[in-house]
């Protein structure tokens, strides 16, 4: 009886160990912690206990999750770009390079410094509130590097650093600058509207007859008479073609015209008068501007504002990108949204 007893004993406690054996991957997995943020890691093995951030993604692996983390992405450039144009880091062409996203607890001050100033950047230095994401621009000067002795290929590179707690973070833009063959550009300009500046007179009218000489550098000295009443609330249109021709692309067109004119008074001897102003743009790409000019008399008050107009486009020169945009008169630039498609992306994560 003793020795059945002993050996149920000896069963039973086999038993007891197996199933201990059996629970003990489901003990395993119970959680070690609570989870704050609901995202299926334990706070005490989260990077980022506070915010949910499936995957933990770390790129800088220093603990701190990106959700957390102030983190700079660096992104560096290779290609190709025009020599001879000037893309300020503020225009709508400009190259983006850093950019930060804050996702700490306060506001987080980043310089940031470049080692060529043909590459110029948007700013020397970022403060980045929390939860914000801030953006560095590169432009690009490469005036002057198109000269008739310059190559007609030449390298421009320059490295960018983004300082952080964590160290600095570089990157480069390495372009190959090409000599462009300037294009024909195609401009007229035209006598558009008078319209009474001060009107000075019994009425609210002045009687105008009005003509307006321009002297082309090509030559002869086109003009065209107008005669109308002209008031200050409505422009008297004209939209008289004075000239048209073409200029090598990027040829600075500078045109003087002269006006003369009379109000006619029927009491009172005619009030005259004589001015002078300038047509001035840059003939590049397609674009057009206004040219105002406003002009008295020698025995009365009165003025008339006297608007000339130009226009222009570009045809490229065979095997030549096409210009873009350069309106009112600026420096038209090759645009450099073209340039982008051509680029090789090399990116690069930064801390």
């Amino acid at each position: 009886m003793r020795t059945k007893s002993r050996r149920f004993a000896r069963i039973t406690e086999g038993w007891m160990v197996a199933a201990l054996l059996l629970a003990a991957p489901a003990l395993a997995q119970v959680s070690p912690g609570p989870d704050s943020d609901g995202d299926g890691v334990a706070d005490t093995q989260d990077n980022c206990p506070g915010v949910a951030n499936d995957g933990q993604p770390d790129q800088d692996v220093d603990g701190v999750g990106d959700a957390c983390d102030l983190v700079v992405h660096v992104l560096g450039f290779t290609g190709v770009a025009p020599a001879g144009v000037f893309q300020p880091p503020s225009g709508p062409q400009a190259l983006q390079l850093p950019t930060v996203v804050n996702q700490t607890a306060s506001t987080q001050s980043v310089p940031v410094w470049g080692s060529n100033p043909r590459l110029p950047l948007s700013h020397s230095s970022l403060m980045v509130p929390p939860g914000q994401t801030a953006r560095v621009f590169v432009g690009l000067d490469s005036m002057g590097l198109d000269g008739p002795s310059a190559p007609s290929s030449q390298p421009l590179s320059g490295s960018f650093f983004v300082s952080t707690s964590k160290g600095t973070r570089q990157q480069s833009v390495d372009l190959v600058l090409h000599k462009r063959t300037p294009g024909t550009c195609f401009y007229s300009i035209t006598w558009q509207s008078m319209r009474g500046g001060l009107v000075d007179d019994s009425g609210s009218n002045l009687e105008m007859t009005s003509t307006v000489t321009l002297y082309p550098a090509k030559g002869g000295a086109p003009s065209d008479s107008r005669t109308g009443l002209v008031n200050a609330s409505t422009e008297f249109a004209v939209n008289s073609l004075l000239t048209s021709d073409n200029v090598p692309e990027r040829t600075r067109v500078r045109t003087r015209f002269t006006v003369n004119h009379t109000d006619v008074d029927d009491f009172n001897p005619n009030d005259v008068g004589t001015g002078e102003g300038w047509v001035d743009f840059v003939c590049e790409g397609s674009g057009s501007s206004t040219f105002p000019q406003v002009v008295g008399f020698s025995n009365d008050n009165s003025t008339v504002v006297y608007t000339m107009g130009a226009s222009w486009f570009t045809i490229p020169a065979e095997g030549c990108s096409a210009s873009g945009g350069g309106a009112s008169g600026g420096l038209g630039l090759v645009a450099l949204a073209s340039l982008l498609l051509r680029l090789k992306r090399r990116r690069a994560h930064g801390a």
